[in-house]
């Protein structure tokens, strides 16, 4: 829980300063069902 370590994760996991310290990285705006595979519609 310290400065530096929070440094750390925000430039590995790249998640914004202003998310919360406990909560798990955003996903990279969730990838597009294309991009996961063709979804039958």
């Amino acid at each position: 829980r310290d400065p530096q370590s929070l440094k750390a994760l925000i430039g590995i996991k790249g998640a914004p300063a202003a998310a919360p310290a406990g909560t798990p990285a955003p996903r990279p705006a969730a990838p597009p069902p294309a991009a996961a595979g063709p979804k039958p519609t």
